[in-house]
């Protein structure tokens, strides 16, 4: 009797649609792994911002209910300004002259073959003094007569004097080299009274009332 027999071959190589099946579950199992993590970790941001959020609010609310308790200490202590401090105020802020911008306006102004050597300031006058380089064929003051009429052409810095002008001037020879010294007076305006500034317009208004008043007086006669 003939016996009929299977023959398997335990060495026989994986089959191309197992491994292909196999790399798609490990694929999936992967993203999978991958979107819970970020899940988790987007979960555990959002917990630790709001933490955050909610220590900057408070802290807020803190600041914000101790600037208003200053604000009622102070204004429990505030002092009621009188007319008279008013107007003190008004006149100190009106008096007030802003020398840092006008002294350098003043540099910038300045030649490149001159040279600032002493500001004074006294009686209202600012005393500017300084030497310069002379040229031949030129007047000695040519120079210093052209730095004048720099400064008087610049209106934001000659609009706080009433005129400059030329006080002194003096050739001398250094090394060899002759040069010219100056010095230039510039007479500060005079600001008027605040009184006088505020009775002006009070004087317009008046005016205007009168004028208004008799216009209306001379339609109602005619």
């Amino acid at each position: 009797m003939k016996q009929n027999f299977i023959l398997i071959n335990l060495n026989q190589k994986e089959s191309d649609q197992s491994r292909s099946a196999r790399f798609r579950e490990n694929l999936r199992w992967s993203i999978l792994t991958i979107l819970v993590l970020l899940l988790f970790g987007g979960n555990v941001f959002v917990w630790y911002m709001g933490i955050n959020y909610d220590k900057l609010l408070q802290r807020k609310k803190s600041e914000i209910t101790q600037i208003r308790d200053e604000i009622s200490q102070l204004l429990k202590k505030g002092k009621n300004l009188s007319k008279q401090d008013i107007l003190m105020l008004a006149e100190l802020e009106n008096n007030r002259f802003m020398w840092a911008d006008c002294l350098q306006r003043l540099g910038n102004m300045t030649f490149i073959d001159m040279s600032l050597t002493g500001l004074k300031f006294k009686k209202r006058k600012l005393l500017i003094q300084g030497i310069a380089s002379t040229y031949k064929g030129k007047k000695e003051f040519e120079q210093i007569e052209n730095f004048i009429h720099t400064l008087n052409s610049d209106r934001d810095f000659s609009s706080n004097f009433i005129r400059l002008k030329l006080k002194h001037h003096e050739l001398l020879k250094v090394r060899g080299q002759e040069i010219v010294s100056f010095e230039i007076e510039a007479s500060l305006k005079s600001v008027p009274h605040i009184y006088k500034q505020i009775r002006k317009p009070v004087k317009s208004l008046s005016n205007i009332v009168n004028n208004n008043f008799k216009n209306e007086r001379f339609q109602n006669e005619s």
